[in-house]
């Protein structure tokens, strides 16, 4: 599966209900749009994607510079500005990636050089000490999100230094992330409201009805094809092909896009500051970046 930093799981979103203010199937707000309807709540997505991935490249070489002066190196990590992948908000969508990759995705890249491979000891201590600082120097916050905490921490020490340099402040940085993780509770609840929805229901139906008439019975919903087992690459390369084709005959995605858009819209009040403050942040760091490069 592609990798997601959104805490949008999709095994972990089937929920039953809904309430009287939700947009229904036959909403005159839920249209057929063959382009892409955008939703409010993608800045989380895009900040997870980009913004997190240009704060560690952009950052990198200021803790580097740092921590030469205590006599130790930072790795140096590279990020594309404009680097956003498909997020599978509702399963496989993507037909030239299911025609190659199947229910996978693209080659992951490598993995980054650890921050003080092979230190142990005194020196291992001393390395982390400069970098992150006490841990009483330590900034935290703490954001209530679907019933429990998510806590976020900016560091001190040479990372604290250099997030400092990119945000303005460590508490700006901390800002920016407890906004990240209301939208992305927000997100949650929209994707909710929607599978809670009588044309969740229908569509998810109508594809699985498309589906087995391809020959494909196992998967009753989208988000259950990632899970089976096929008989070899090509089998499973057919079947998210097929995937593919079963939405798009209906709009699928567009409708369920749609219908989250209502919903979100309509409650929008509840995130608007925290998607203005997130899509500022990453405006300022694709700028950075690109002045940087």
């Amino acid at each position: 599966m592609p990798r997601r930093l959104l805490l949008v799981a999709a095994g972990a979103l089937w929920f039953v209900g809904c309430s009287s203010d939700e947009p229904q199937a036959g909403d005159p707000s839920v249209e057929i749009d063959d382009g892409t309807v955008a939703l409010p709540s993608d800045a989380a997505y895009t900040f997870a994607e980009v913004g997190l991935g240009l704060t560690r490249s952009l950052t990198s070489p200021l803790v580097d510079s740092c921590m030469e002066q205590h006599g130790f190196s930072y790795p140096i990590t590279v990020s594309d500005a404009d680097d956003v992948h498909d997020e599978r908000r509702y399963g496989l969508n993507d037909a030239a990636g299911a025609a190659k990759y199947g229910y996978g995705s693209e080659a992951q890249p490598e993995e980054a050089d650890v921050p003080g491979a092979g230190l142990a000891g005194a020196e291992r201590a001393a390395y982390d000490r400069a970098l992150a600082g006490e841990p009483d120097d330590r900034l935290t916050v703490d954001v209530q999100v679907g019933g429990g905490t998510v806590t976020h921490e900016a560091a001190a020490g040479c990372a604290g230094e250099a997030l400092a340099e990119l945000y303005g402040s460590r508490q700006n940085y901390l800002d920016v992330l407890a906004a990240f993780s209301r939208i992305e509770d927000f997100s949650n609840r929209s994707l909710i409201a929607l599978q809670a929805s009588g044309l969740y229901s229908d569509e998810v139906d109508h594809w699985h009805d498309c589906m087995k008439a391809t020959g494909y019975t196992a998967a009753a919903t989208p988000y259950d094809a990632y899970g089976v087992e096929y008989v070899n690459d090509d089998d499973e390369r057919r079947a998210a092909a097929a995937d593919v084709t079963c939405k798009t005959e209906r709009h699928m995605t567009s409708k369920f896009r749609a219908f989250e858009r209502a919903w979100q819209d309509e409650h929008l009040v509840e995130i608007s500051g925290d998607i203005e403050l997130v899509q500022s942040a990453i405006d300022s760091l694709q700028d950075r970046a690109r002045n940087a490069g």
